[in-house]
Order: C-alpha cells, then structure tokens, then sequence
C-alpha cells in the first residue's frame, strides 16, 4: 500500500516537527521554504568569524525529567550535551538608580535584591516571590501540550487538568491579566521596568512568573553554539528519517478540488500533488493569500482583524575582540537617555554576551542587542535602501555607544556590525509585520481555544506560532499535534 504524502509549508521549527512526526508515523512528507536553508526564525549567519544568532534566546523543557523532553528525543535534539543550563534569569542594569542586580535561582536574594531596589514595594515583590515559589521544582512547561485543542476532551482533558494542578490555584484574574495591568499600582519604576522588561507588557503576569519559576527549577537551558547546531541536528533526523526539504521553493498557492486540499503550486509555476496539506507559516498569509480567503469564520476573521502579532524586533551584533566569558549572558538595560527613532523612543533593550559556545574565534566575543521596534517605521524606510542603510548604521553606532559605558573600550575593539529589522525577518519568512513570534503573547491569545484545521477545507492543517501561541515548546508540540490528528482522522 502507498504510503500517503504530507506537502508541509515552512521549515522552521513547527514545519521540521510535523515533518518528523509524519516520517515516524509512517508517512511520507516534504518540506518547502522560500529560504535558502532550513530553520524558518531559528535563524543563523555568519559574518567574518563570527557566528551571529537570531533565534532562540533561551529553552525550556530540554531536561530528561520532564515531560516535555521526549519531543525533544524525537527530533533528534535529545542529548544533553547540546545544552547548558541556565543559573541565572539575566543581570538588570538600570542607568537611572545604578542599581544592578541578577535574577538567579536563590529566589530569597532575589526577593531581597527586589526590596533593596524597590522598598516602597514590599508587599506586592513578596506576593511575587510566593507565587514563582509554589511553581518552582514542578514540570510546569508543557502543560496544555499534550494533545491538540480538538483532542482535549474527556479523560485527555483531566489528564491535562492534573499537570496543570501546581498553576491552578494562581489562574485567577489577578494573574491572568497583562504584566503592564499588574504593575499599574508598583511604586518603583525601576522594579516596574523589570518586571515589564521580562516578556513584554502584553504577556499574562503568571506566564512570566513561571518562566522565572522554571529557570528557578534547573528547566531552562541555553543551546550550545546556538541555533545552527540545534536546527542542523532536527534537520538531519528528519532526512534521517525519509523525510525531503525543498528550500528556496516557495509556495504560491494551495491546491483546492471539492473543499479538499490536494496539492501546492510553487512560485517557477510546478505543482506538487500530495494527501494532505500543512501549513507551518503566517496565518494570515495561508488563508488570505495560498487559500484566498475562502475558508474562514467569524472567529477566524475576528483574530485576523483585532489581534496584532508580537511586536518584531531588531539585532544589533558586535564581534569583539575581547574574551568576555566571565560577564553575565543576558542583561536588561534600562536607559537613562532613550534611544529615539521617528517619534518614538527605545527606554529598554535585551542584549546577551554569547559566551556559551563556539560563536566566536577564541579570545574574541560576540555581544547582542536585541529589541522590539516599530514595523511601520522600518517598512517605510525599507522604500529607500540609502535612508535604511543610514538608518542601521546610525542605529549600530548608538547601541554600541551605550554598551561602551558599561563594557569600556569595546568599541574600539569591534571587528564585525550586523544589524537586522523586522524586515529582513519579514523578507526571509513572509510573517506579518516581520513578527518572529506569531500573535501577541497576550492573555487573551494565550487563552483562546484555536483548532488545527479551517472550516470547511478537508485534509489540511496548521502548525506554528500563528496557531499555538507561547514560543519554542508550543511550536514543537504544534508540528505534532497535526499528526496527532491525521492519525485520528484517518
């Protein structure tokens, strides 16, 4: 009997899983990306000497403990050794006060580091610490993952209410609203900051809270050298596997016969016929524009219209010709003088010292700065590649400026600038306003039931961020949960 064919769109993280899923449960799947290899935001590049990487900050769920490592085992990244544990949240500087202190595993320091900076602020930093407490040392991270929304019913959805019980008693309104909601009444700018700067605004305060609980647990890791040797390993298991990666062929259109999905045509005018069709890409791109919107609900276009994606964000990357493995990975600067763009002003960014693995020559680093800015400001500029070359360059020039101040000399030691915006994401991935994340990490969207399938269109599925909100873990598990329900299915 011939084995049926899955035509999967996007070879980023969810595309790769449901290509794996698929080759394991015995069917045969390719892969299509307009990129020129696979990976999808689970991006990476060289320049000079230097590994730049543009993807995964931090994983969670990678330990053998854990449900959620079996996914992981599956795809070929199950070894330990790919990961180094994280021992600390990151370091915050914040040039108002001076204060400087680092978010470890300790979370008695923590609370007293908290009260030092904030003291006006006791009661709400000790209502913080209980509750990341009572979620620290429980398998917190893949729950709700399982199964898909459309297969979480009966005894599968008592099971998931079981894993969920150590979250249970905080899934309340207080902690289900927006990190920005929650510290409208903190006192301390600086702890407000913090707390905002963590996961963004928008973010559920008890999604945050577990991510500090988690990394607190011992459950959170860095990838060793970082996204080229994570996406490589998945890569080759999938191949290892049967499975087929068709890079720089795009697809231009889903093919339709009798509200069946058959098939995909790619951009040089080829179709490809298939059994079942995945898509693991933007949303609003695979409905609107490959299915033309002809299979939606009031639901579907509700989301489409009112919700916004993750706001992008840019890179600012330096190779240094400084050791810098003994400084803190991941720092949050809060600035005294803000960055300005347009009529907008950056007072915050992320950046992370890669001193974790191979992505610098020895004795040299490589520092990033990573934040969220304005998709229109760049798109516009986009227009005019000489005003969006200056405006790069200038950007590349201030961050390093601000850097200096805290790492003296640095810039006079700088070998390598690559800078990326929300549209060199956009270029390489099609995603909506050049969002790395999908739809906002809001309470809203994490909250929200979204099926796999469209109404209506038989024999195709949906994986990805654009799907199943919460970063990495829930992308993988996405990939998964379309298999999941071709096997039910069937």
């Amino acid at each position: 009997m011939q084995k049926k064919l899955l035509l999967i769109i996007g070879s980023g993280l969810s595309g790769l899983s449901a290509g794996t899923y698929a080759q394991k449960a015995g069917y045969n799947s390719i892969v299509f990306d307009k990129h020129f290899h696979p990976g999808g935001c689970v991006s990476f590049w060289k320049r000079k000497d230097f590994l730049i990487d543009g993807g995964i900050f931090m994983l969670m769920g990678c330990k053998p403990e854990l449900r959620s490592y079996q996914v992981f085992k599956d795809l070929g990244v199950g070894d330990s050794n790919l990961y180094i544990p994280m021992k600390e949240f990151g370091t915050f500087i914040d040039e108002m006060t001076g204060e400087k202190f680092t978010i470890g595993s300790d979370l008695n320091t923590l609370e007293k580091n908290l009260k030092k900076i904030a003291p006006e602020d006791t009661a709400i930093i000790e209502e913080i610490v209980r509750v990341i407490k009572d979620i620290k040392g429980k398998d917190t991270a893949s729950i709700g993952m399982s199964l898909p929304p459309e297969l979480n019913k009966g005894i599968n959805k008592l099971k998931m209410l079981w894993e969920a019980r150590p979250m249970i008693k905080h899934m309340n309104k207080r902690y289900l609203q927006s990190m920005e909601k929650f510290t409208e009444n903190v006192k301390s700018e600086s702890l407000k900051s913090l707390l905002n700067g963590i996961f963004g605004p928008k973010a559920p305060t008890l999604f945050v809270l577990k991510l500090v609980a988690i990394m607190a647990s011992g459950h959170m890791s860095f990838i060793k050298n970082g996204c080229q040797t994570f996406i490589s390993k998945i890569t080759d298991n999938y191949k290892s596997l049967g499975g087929e990666i068709r890079c720089k062929q795009r697809v231009t259109k889903i093919l339709v016969d009798d509200n069946k999905a058959l098939g995909v045509q790619l951009a040089n005018g080829t179709t490809v016929k298939g059994d079942y069709v995945v898509s693991a890409s933007d949303s609003e791109n695979t409905i609107y524009n490959l299915l033309e919107g002809k299979y939606t609900s009031p639901d579907i276009e509700y989301i489409h219209k009112q919700w916004k994606p993750e706001e992008s964000y840019m890179l600012a990357t330096y190779g240094i010709n400084q050791d810098l493995n003994n400084e803190h990975t991941i720092n949050m600067l809060n600035l005294k003088q803000p960055i300005n763009y347009g009529d907008k002003q950056i007072t915050s960014f992320l950046f992370r010292i890669m001193n974790y693995g191979d992505f610098a020559p020895k004795g040299k680093s490589v520092i990033q700065a990573r934040f969220n800015i304005n998709w229109d400001y760049w798109n516009k500029l986009d227009k005019d590649k000489e005003s969006y070359l200056k405006e790069k360059k200038r950007f590349a020039n201030e961050v390093l400026e601000r850097l200096n101040s805290h790492y003296p000399g640095i810039k006079e030691k700088v070998e390598m600038t690559d800078v990326s915006t929300p549209c060199t994401i956009q270029r390489f991935t099609l995603n909506k306003y050049g969002s790395a994340s999908g739809w906002g990490t809001t309470p809203e969207c994490l909250a929200k039931k979204r099926n796999r399938t469209l109404p209506g269109l038989k024999n195709f599925y949906m994986a990805g961020q654009w799907a199943f909100a919460g970063g990495v873990l829930p992308t993988i598990y996405s990939g998964k949960h379309v298999i999941d329900l071709i096997n039910h299915n069937y």
